[in-house]
């Protein structure tokens, strides 16, 4: 390579990469990155070289990260992917090197002839899904799926351009927190912080189609902000009332703020797209904790992490902490309000704020983890031992007391002998009955007779007690959940599809699993925090050998909320759920070495 070009900012026409492939014009171009349409000298063939040009700050970081990832993305061969053929640097360069689409982007696509016919949308959405579904069971994640990235060759046949490209580009070096790929699109938890899953492609994905449908992106949306998180999704018969009833469902479905509602997989999307109407995945949507706000598997009002369906006593009874000032107790009465979800009103009400009547009673060992809780959702609260609390009963109380004792001994003195004794029986019987109340909570923990079997249940509420709050917890939840649904169903069938013990077994290995989920999730963590202040070879190939595991991982919970969901429908009793759910259940299982093996490593390389 000669001079001129090493100091060159951009390659010139014409250099020849890798002895073998040859740079033609400019085709695009994008915040970190140059393509060009080029040619494979060695094969005779037509190819697009993206140029990657990352912060200098995060250059070295950067081209460690290509050089993983790249191979991990040149795995994906299905049809609608565009192939990754090559990654290669050549001085201050790094390239990638991947198939050439001739033809319009989606995005271009719609700007030229107006929003696409449903039933266009409903098959590109098809073939996406495919593609997304196939990547993320390898624990892969596109990370930045727009209209930009779907090409749409000259036979109509949609492809997903730059899987991990918003990684590969170097827009952010994956620290926890940081923004991957392109605003507009990106998840509402991914926003807030959360890391991302298969779930944030599938959210990314419906709001891909709902442009396609309306030429639009939902109201609010802007080039520099994303539309306002919508808590039943976007429907894009709002801007185009035309859209079919079904798909206008199946995108809003895909599009639900919280990801937990959301559709859980990119395969069951695609075939809600295929079969053209909006199945019953709607039954995933499931009760939150009262405390927590985390999903609730047992219907019980709160989870088994503060203290639900919990075995053993619950001895601690948790009450909120007062406030002094009046605009205080206005703004913790606020946040007191979503827990009471109408238990209690009026004068009750103000009890439980004021600290006077007992919010919760929970097991020693979540009590603490329970007024945690009630902190990060601005309610400051107390634990007190059950067998030694003594409600603050109001003084105003203590007054009407002692006027039936003053009243009675006067009246004793004067009359009536019985008096004497009989009035302080009376307040001493009113103090019991008002103690009583006091510590009753009005957030009852009680757990209906158990569905799954001891040793299952047993299994899961001891994980529970161990889980943080997070993704791996969220996900147990939810298929714990759509586990005891199936499972109840599956018992009364006199042939049922799918054995009530492999569900069983499902839910235990699954239990096992996030526990393993979680503290991949802490250790990622801890690894990316390395990543800004040392470049270190071992540490890169760790830390992308754990985020692939960590979302294949995430993918197969996924995965296990969809099947189980489906065993409560005909058709998916008449299609092969047992075998599919057999194969889920050995996977988990049969992986968990190589998720301790990885836990292990990393944690030799965090010292």
């Amino acid at each position: 390579m000669n001079a001129a070009v090493e100091h060159s900012p951009y390659p010139p026409t014409g250099t020849l990469l890798g002895g073998r492939y040859r740079i033609a014009a400019e085709i695009g171009r994008g915040g970190y990155s140059v393509v060009y349409a080029g040619r494979d000298e060695k094969l005779a063939s037509d190819v697009a070289i993206k140029l990657l040009v990352p912060p200098p700050a995060s250059a070295d970081v950067a081209r460690e990260r290509m050089r993983r990832e790249a191979r991990v993305v040149r795995e994906l061969t299905h049809s609608n992917v565009v192939r990754l053929y090559d990654y290669l640097e050549e001085g201050p360069w790094s390239y990638l090197v991947m198939e050439l689409v001739r033809g319009l982007d989606l995005l271009a696509t719609v700007k030229d002839s107006g929003p696409l016919p449903a039933d266009s949308v409903a098959e590109l959405g098809t073939q996406l899904c495919g593609a997304l579904e196939q990547a993320h069971a390898r624990g892969i994640l596109h990370r930045d799926v727009k209209p930009q990235n779907v090409l749409i060759n000259e036979d109509g046949v949609a492809r997903l351009a730059d899987f991990g490209s918003a990684r590969l580009d170097g827009q952010t070096m994956t620290r926890t927190g940081g923004i991957v790929g392109t605003l507009q699109y990106t998840a509402p938890e991914v926003l807030l912080g959360e890391r991302p899953d298969a779930r944030a492609d599938v959210y990314a994905l419906g709001l891909t189609l709902h442009l396609a449908l309306t030429g639009k992106l939902p109201a609010g949306a802007s080039a520099q902000s994303p539309p306002p998180p919508a808590g039943e999704g976007y429907r894009p018969s709002e801007l185009k009332p035309d859209v079919p009833e079904w798909l206008d469902d199946v995108v809003a479905r895909a599009t639900v703020a919280d990801p937990d509602d959301r559709l859980p997989t990119a395969g069951a999307f695609g075939e809600l797209l295929t079969s053209g109407k909006d199945g019953d995945l709607r039954a995933l949507t499931i009760t939150r904790c009262a405390i927590c706000d985390a999903p609730e598997p047992f219907d019980v009002g709160v989870c088994p992490a503060c203290g639900g369906a919990q075995a053993g006593v619950a001895d601690s009874l948790v009450f909120v902490k007062a406030r002094g000032s009046k605009s205080d107790r206005r703004k913790l009465a606020a946040s007191v309000e979503p827990l009471l979800e109408g238990r209690v009103h009026g004068e009750d009400r103000n009890l439980v704020v004021r600290g006077i009547r007992a919010l919760i009673r929970v097991p020693r060992a979540a009590a603490n983890r329970v007024v945690q809780s009630l902190s990060e959702r601005g309610v400051p609260a107390r634990a007190i031992r059950a067998s030694t609390a003594w409600a603050p009963v109001p003084a105003l109380f203590y007054l009407f007391l002692l006027s039936i004792i003053t009243v009675g001994v006067a009246a004793g003195l004067r009359t009536s002998p019985h008096m004497l004794w009989g009035s302080p029986l009376v307040a001493a019987l009113l103090m019991l009955a008002a103690q009583v109340k006091m510590r009753r909570p009005v957030i009852e923990t009680s757990r209906r007779r158990g569905v799954l079997g001891d040793e299952t249940e047993a299994a899961i509420l001891s994980t529970f007690a161990e889980l943080p709050k997070g993704t791996a917890r969220s996900l147990l939840a939810s298929l714990v959940r759509a586990g005891e649904r199936a499972y109840r169903g599956l018992r009364y069938l006199p042939d049922p599809p799918v054995a009530p013990r492999d569900v069983e077994t499902l839910l235990a290995n699954s239990s096992r699993a996030a526990l393993d989920l979680s503290a991949l999730d802490e250790s990622l963590k801890d690894l990316e925090e390395f990543e800004s202040a040392e470049l270190n070879e071992a540490r890169m190939e760790s830390l992308v050998a754990a985020e692939r595991m960590r979302d294949g991982l995430v993918h197969k919970f996924l995965e296990g909320i969809t099947l189980l969901t489906r065993l409560r429908s005909d058709t998916a009793r008449e299609s092969g759920s047992s075998s599919a759910l057999a194969e889920l259940m050995i996977s988990i299982d049969s992986q968990a070495e190589a998720r301790r093996e990885a836990l292990e490593e990393v944690d030799a390389l965090l010292g």
